[in-house]
């Protein structure tokens, strides 16, 4: 199947531009245009400009494509646009119900960050903005660059044959980890530095021409592949595409998947050995470490989304024939164990499960388990084993710390694993120290071993801390304190204890890989502790013994050493641990005294209050006219208090001027009439003539003659 059609263009000479004929000729994969003696002799003089398009959505289902291209070419071809046409849909009916294409759609990116850099300086000093992904083990799909902004639009078509795939190849990545789409928008632009003359012993480098380590990284040949690592850190984002819908039998998915920050770079470059990080820290050894990478952007403050649509021809239903035939093809499953330290049986069980499954295998027969075990921990298990599907034995790792032992078994899923499941199955009631949790899915199945290079005896891998507390532990979290393989394992291994289904261990990932078992084993792991050595008193030999066995008794007479001691030990400990305890500062205490202080020098002095105390005898009237009202009595207290100090003022509240009181008693001031007030005397005007004129002046006037 075809990827791109190559379009040629070729100018005419200015003699000839009236010829439309000979302005452009084309050639593809299927059909090659014939050409003149006049169209070779203009290639030969001007050149010829070619572009690739890609027929992709042909196959996913369109007619037609139109499709524009910028060339920048020494033949003048600034600009190329290519038409193709067809008068039927490329795939039939028939076609794609047997190759079931699954298109990948990704139509643009939104919410774009402007910060730390702004659009201007990106579109200065970095490339344009491109997406690429891989789907299972397909090339790595580029889409075309665009240009920087909040919004940019890509409508990039990948057509993925899923016909042509195996159903269990297709059902494992389908159900597996989410595809993950790179969005690269800080790739930077290649410069070459300007080499500029200077005289010996000026340059910073040049005290370094003795070193025979420098002289033979500087001037032999370049490796590619040092190259590709010593290439400066190159930020992007990361977006997530879940396909594990497409099992339950959609056929379109359009859906928003928010753009994340890609893993930052290890600086101090832990995972190299010691004797290559001295190379590199040697000035200008490795081109590009000491140049400045872009800053990474702000996709999560900007609330970055890219829209992405999948759409398959035909679902992809688990119907009884495709099950059938899964299972003969996912030959291989895991299970997971988790229990408590404690746990000795469950761990003797499955110890032994796992011994006899192996020596079953490998045709190894021994007495005892604990020979069994080392033989075992150095039998060589050959290439053509580790790929076998036939062969019945298991692999995995095991790691154990103070609380807990952590077990990953795989092997044939029908045969070993389900052994396995069966000799030690999930207990999740009684005591703790009795309880077993198995993540394990009988249907779920897998068509290759990962841990095959670990041994066969899965020899135990001891922290020397709890898991739980190393994740506590805040110097865990600090860049290249740890190398990253050993963090990667710590994550996993604290989110796989955690997990409660397998289907969730296989979706996000979180079965630790080889090289992080191996890196955690050297990095966090220890030598298991021996038994501390019991002391025996032995009993005098009666009769005449000879002089060895005198000797022997008269040896073990004497008290051991105080640094054999046992309770010696056990007090030298807990002396350890009561002075560090005392040299150790409290900080959270301390916060709390330091902010109690704090708080108690910023606090506003409270004004004076005045008040009566409570009564003694119980509830008064306060509203009565008895003698021992408390409200009367209260406000006299007030009285005195106030008139001690004549010259203040005392209010109910110091936000209203009504509320002010006035000092000591007060009297009503007489009134004007010398009368008291009466409130049911009624308001006369006093010139108001009395009763008889008033009924006077009701009567009809008559006027004199």
């Amino acid at each position: 199947m075809f990827k791109y059609i190559q379009v040629i263009i070729s100018i005419p000479t200015i003699a000839n531009q009236n010829d439309k004929n000979l302005a452009a000729s084309y050639k593809s994969g299927l059909q090659k245009a014939e050409r003149t003696a006049v169209d070779l002799e203009n290639i030969r003089k001007i050149g010829i400009a070619s572009v690739e398009c890609s027929p992709l959505r042909l196959l996913a289902g369109a007619t037609s494509l139109a499709e524009r291209f910028a060339v920048v070419s020494p033949s003048g071809v600034c600009e190329a646009l290519c038409n193709i046409s067809l008068d039927r849909a490329l795939m039939s009916e028939q076609l794609k119900a047997e190759l079931n294409p699954l298109v990948i759609t990704i139509l643009s990116a939104h919410s774009m960050p402007s910060t730390p850099i702004p659009f201007h300086i990106l579109q200065k000093k970095c490339l344009p903005v491109y997406c690429q992904y891989r789907f299972n083990k397909s090339k790595m799909h580029k889409t075309k660059p665009q240009r920087h902004g909040a919004h940019v639009y890509f409508d990039d078509v990948l057509v993925v044959l899923a016909g042509s795939m195996g159903p269990d190849e297709l059902r494992e990545y389908l159900t597996g980890p989410p595809l993950e789409i790179q969005v690269h928008d800080r790739d930077r632009k290649l410069e070459k530095p300007p080499e500029t003359a200077g005289l010996f012993g000026t340059r910073p480098d040049d005290d370094k021409l003795s070193s025979v380590m420098f002289v033979g990284r500087k001037h032999a040949a370049p490796d590619p592949v040092a190259a590709e690592t010593a290439r400066a850190y190159e930020p992007y984002g990361v977006a997530r595409l879940d396909l594990a819908e497409l099992m339950l039998g959609r056929r379109s998915l359009k859906v928003n998947l928010p753009i994340r920050s890609c893993p930052p770079p290890q600086l101090l470059g832990r995972e190299r050995p010691v004797w290559e990080r001295k190379v590199m820290d040697t000035p200008g050894v490795a081109d590009g470490l000491g140049e400045k990478y872009v800053e990474q952007g702000h996709y999560f403050d900007s609330n970055t989304h890219l829209k992405v649509k999948v759409e398959i021809a035909h679902p992809l239903l688990a119907d009884a024939d495709s099950a059938a035939e899964s299972d003969n093809c996912l030959l291989f499953g895991r299970i997971v164990f988790v229990f408590g330290s404690d746990n000795t049986s469950a761990l003797t069980d499955l110890r032994l499960e796992i011994l006899r499954l192996n020596a079953a295998a490998f045709n190894i027969s021994a007495r005892s388990s604990e020979i069994l075990a080392r033989v075992l921990s150095d039998y060589p298990v050959s290439p053509e084993d580790r790929e076998s599907e036939d062969l019945d034995f298991v692999t995995g790792f095991h790691v154990q710390d103070e609380k807990m032992h952590l077990v990953v078994v795989e092997g044939l899923r029908h045969k070993a694993v389900k052994s396995l499941w069966e000799t030690v199955p999930q207990k999740l009631g009684g005591s703790s120290e009795e309880q077993v949790r198995v993540l394990y899915t009988s249907g779920l199945g897998f068509s290759k071993r990962i841990y095959s290079s670990l041994g066969v005896s899965l020899s135990p891998v001891h922290l020397h801390r709890p898991l739980e507390d190393i994740m506590r532990n805040p110097l865990v979290y600090v860049r290249d304190m740890l190398p990253h393989s050993c963090f990667q394992a710590l994550s996993r291994l604290s989110q796989l204890c955690q997990a409660s289904k397998l289907m969730e261990v296989v979706r996000y990932d979180l079965f630790p890989t080889e090289d992080m078992i191996r890196s955690i084993s050297r990095e966090l792991g220890t030598v298991p502790g021996k038994p501390e050595p019991k002391l025996q008193v032995e009993e005098e030999v009666q009769g005449e013994p000879d002089v060895s066995s005198s000797l022997a008794v008269w040896k073990r007479r004497h008290e051991p050493l105080d640094m054999h001691n046992t309770e010696y030990v056990k007090w030298k400990r807990l002396a350890a641990k009561q002075k560090l305890s005392e040299h150790t500062k409290d900080y959270v205490q301390e916060n709390i005294k330091e902010v109690q202080r704090t708080s108690m020098l910023v606090q506003k002095p409270k004004a004076a209050v005045l008040g009566p105390e409570p009564a003694v005898v119980g509830a008064v009237h306060n509203y009565s006219i008895q003698t021992f009202n408390s409200h009367r009595r209260g406000v006299e207290l007030l009285r005195k208090e106030m008139a001690k100090a004549p010259d203040q003022r005392f209010t109910y509240s110091q936000q209203y001027q009504s509320a002010t009181v006035e000092p000591g008693c007060f009297t009503h001031a007489p009134r004007a009439t010398g009368a008291p007030f009466d409130c049911h005397t009624p308001r006369e005007h006093p010139p108001r003539p009395d009763q008889s004129r008033v009924e006077e002046l009701k009567k009809a006037h008559h006027a004199e003659r």
